[in-house]
């Protein structure tokens, strides 16, 4: 969970910038880390969402992909409060 969250701040970081081809880095690592055997739902919403994202930088829609990443950051620092708490 902690290296997923660490890429996603880091793409959200390099797309609030403009920074296109570091932000595309960043979701394809993100693509890249998505377990389709052991989740194949989850990983194909997830890599629908990166697709998403990926279509929003090349295109220079930078607004919606800063709002899907920073969504995307949102549900991953829930999750780790959530999971704190649990622990």
């Amino acid at each position: 969970m902690e290296r997923l969250r660490h890429v996603t701040r880091r793409a959200l970081e390099h797309c609030t910038k403009q920074e296109k081809e570091q932000t595309l880095v960043g979701l394809q690592h993100l693509r890249n880390g998505l377990d389709y055997q052991r989740m194949p739902e989850i990983a194909l919403g997830l890599g629908r969402i990166y697709q998403y994202c990926e279509t929003a930088v090349q295109e220079e829609n930078w607004g919606e992909a800063v709002r899907m990443l920073a969504g995307l950051d949102a549900i991953w620092d829930q999750l780790e409060k959530k999971k704190r708490k649990g622990a």
